[in-house]
Formats: structure tokens, sequence, C-alpha cells
């Protein structure tokens, strides 16, 4: 017990020192545009979906695949295309490879050795059926489809992907019903849309996909996003189903989602990405909402940012958002071409300063927070100084109190734990 209780503790102060420098940009600020249409050799028309492995957005559109370097978010610079032979739908990155859910051919995989530029290496077409691959993730050594045919009929599939370069198909579950969402696997549980309904089932068992039950969301149901205990689900409205937006699900009970919370939106959403307690939802029609969902049960937009054309794809990490688009052919023809925008969504952080206090410089010898000593400051010596902290034995050595004393002003305390967390991140 004692154990998980530093061990707590020690979580708890790193993501209230991360959380602390992260603070929100309202309004929003675009950093850049690439056409990606434009600029490329295909002239994609759309972003179809997106998937970040930094410094490298992966867009799958339509037609192909681009590769475009994010470094410098003010300058984003396509590196690479790829001929996908069709419509690219989604992307999803796992064990150093790219699953891209395509049209004709349902399943490409992607070797990623040099993430700069994709090799192709395995295709998934079965010539004798019309399936179109809609969606993929990767959950482990698991990859998750969704499949629909041009008329009414969908399935799931489950692969094992232990290698990535020959995936095995492990088991499929149909129905008749071509509107089918992205996959999303949470322990034993597999959560979809399929046209109205949130669906999900038990995958336990590598050789079937049982379905439990479905909820409805009287809107075309689009992606799923799960953010600790609470699955969020996007939807669009829908001729006879008007309730588009953003719905939250509790998984106090992963096999019955209870509904906590609705945002009301009248809008074609088809994607969202959660990051730094936030929900970002782009609408279709030329701008991104951006919801606070630090309290699940009461979402509420905090931002509209402004994305040109028609935004339909979204994900990112840190300080920036990723959107791709749709181009806007009711605007001059120079305009046309899918489009990746790069948005800040957290202010930089300001330049760490220490003010100097007139305790005695300790001797030199000691490092600051080397509770061990090892020469080295990580997460075991935040560790120890929380040990120390809760009075737990053994009790502090001479040189433990020497270097405990993080911020020099003679106690050993929480303000000196919040110091060396800032020293492990590399803050100070």
């Amino acid at each position: 017990m004692r154990h998980y209780a530093r061990l707590i503790v020690s979580c708890v102060l790193l993501t209230v020192a991360i959380c602390s420098a992260q603070t929100r940009l309202i309004p929003h600020q675009v950093k850049s545009v690439i056409n990606i249409g434009r600029e490329g050799t295909f002239g994609s028309s759309n972003v179809r979906g997106l998937v970040l492995s930094y410094p490298y957005v992966y867009c799958a559109g339509e037609p192909g695949l681009a590769v475009v370097y994010v470094s410098d978010p003010g300058n984003p610079v396509l590196v690479c295309e790829r001929d996908t032979l069709c419509k690219a739908n989604e992307p999803s990155f796992g064990l150093g490879h790219l699953f891209l859910a395509n049209w004709h051919i349902p399943l490409r995989v992607y070797s990623l050795a040099d993430p700069a530029a994709p090799v192709h290496v395995f295709n998934n077409h079965r010539s004798d059926e019309h399936f179109h691959g809609w969606g993929a993730s990767v959950y482990g050594n698991r990859l998750y489809m969704s499949e629909a045919t041009d008329d009414q009929h969908a399935r799931v599939w489950a692969y094992n992907i232990s290698t990535p370069s020959a995936p095995v198909e492990l088991a499929h579950l149909a129905f008749s019903n071509r509107h089918i969402g992205t996959p999303l696997r949470a322990g034993n549980v597999l959560y979809y849309t399929a046209r109205t309904r949130l669906a999900y089932a038990d995958v336990s068992n590598d050789n079937a996909i049982t379905p439990i039950g479905s909820k409805d969301l009287n809107s075309l149901g689009g992606t799923i996003a799960k953010d600790g205990d609470y699955l969020y689900v996007v939807s669009g409205v829908l001729s006879g189903y008007p309730d588009g937006g953003l719905r939250v699900f509790s998984l106090a009970n992963p096999r019955d989602p209870v509904q906590v919370a609705y945002w009301d939106q009248n809008m074609n959403g088809r994607d969202i990405h959660i990051q730094s307690g936030m929900a970002f939802v782009p609408a279709g029609g030329n701008e991104m909402f951006t919801l606070d969902i630090t309290d699940p049960a009461n979402p509420y937009t905090i931002a509209h940012t402004p994305i040109e054309d028609f935004p339909i794809t979204v994900d990112g990490e840190g300080k920036y958002v990723y959107v791709g688009s749709a181009e806007d052919r009711r605007r001059p023809e120079k305009h046309w071409g899918a489009k990746l925008t790069v948005v800040q969504v957290l202010e930089d952080e300001p330049t760490p300063t220490r003010t100097p206090t007139a305790t005695p410089t300790p001797t030199p010898t000691i490092m600051k927070g080397d509770m061990e000593p090892d020469g080295d400051r990580d997460l075991f010596d935040v560790l120890r100084l929380v040990d120390i902290i809760l009075g737990w034995p053994p009790a502090p050595s001479a040189h433990e109190r020497l270097a405990g004393d993080v911020d020099d002003d003679g106690d050993i305390d929480l303000f000196d734990v919040l110091a060396l967390v800032d020293i492990v991140l590399g803050r100070i």
C-alpha cells in the first residue's frame, strides 16, 4: 500500500506541475496553412483523415497519402506522397507502421522505418468483395477496422498485427448498415458508431466480436474518443435525425455506457480530438469548435477557430493541433486543394526564472534533488523525497537532508518536490 500511495502522490504532483505550465491560448492562433493539393503532384481535393507522429503528420486524402513535416509550426513542408491506388480514408499509427483504411483496397500497411518516406509492405484486397475501408485504430498488437459497401452492408474487422507487415484476420462482425465509424477498443469492449447509434461489443475472445448493446444518438454517428473513464461521441445532423453535436458517456460500467452530457450543435461533425482538457471538433462549415471538458458532465464552448474550406479531421499534441480540410469548390479555383492547418492552442511557456535567496550555498559536491545519489535526477529521486515528507522510513541521511532542500529555503517540504519535478521535466 505504501508503494501505491507514494506513486500516486508523485504522479499527482507531476500532473499538477505539467498542467500548471499549460495556459490555454484563447482565441486559438492559426500558425500556418499548407495546400497539399496544390503543392503535391496528386492534386488531392481533401484530407479525409490524419494522424500525428511528431514531427510528421500523415494525411489520407483523395487521392493518396501525404506526409507533412511540422517541426516548424509556421512553415509545414510536404516531404512525401504515396499513391494508394484510390482515395484513402483514415490512417492509424502503431508498432512503427501506418495502417491505412483505403477505398477499393480496404487495408494498406506502410513501414515507417524512415518516417519521412513510408514504404508500402501489405495489401488486403478481397477480389470477390466490394468493401471499402472507412476507419482504423490500433490497440496494442490488435488492429480494428470498419468497412462498408456502396449498398447497405458493413462490418468491423479485428486483426493480429504482432507482425505489422503481415496482419492476420481474427474475426469480424457484419450488419446491414453502410454508415459506420472508426472502432475504438477500451479494455475488452469495442465501441463504434453504426448510423444513428453507438454500438459496443465484447472482444475478450480474439476469435469473436460479440455484440453487447447500443445507444440511440438521433443523429449520424462519427468518431469516438476516450479520455479517462468517459467516452466522447461526435455526430452530425441527418434528415430525420437532427440532434448533432457531442455526447459524453460514463464508462463506470464499460459494458453499459451511460450518457451524462450532450452538447447540442447543428453541424456536420465527423471527428474529435482530446488534448489538455479540451475537445477539438471540426464542424465542416469553415470552423472548428473547442470545448472545455475538464468537467465531463458539463462540456461548453470556449473557442471558435476559422478554418479554410471544410474542416474534417484533427489530431495534435503539446501546444498544437493539426486540422485537415476538403476544398470548397464555391471559391475561386486558385484556392482549391486539400489543406492542412496548424493551430496553436496553448500559450508559449515563459522562460523559467529563480529568485535568489539569502540561504548559504550548500557544498558544491551536493547535487540538489539527487537523493540516491547517482549523479542524475529522475522519478526515483522524486519518490524518495515524497517518502521523507510523508515521514516514511528510513530516516533521511545527512546527504538526503542537503539534497532534499531543492529550493534552498532550509526546509524539506512540498515546494521542494515541485522544484524537483521542474528539474526532472527540464524546465529549470
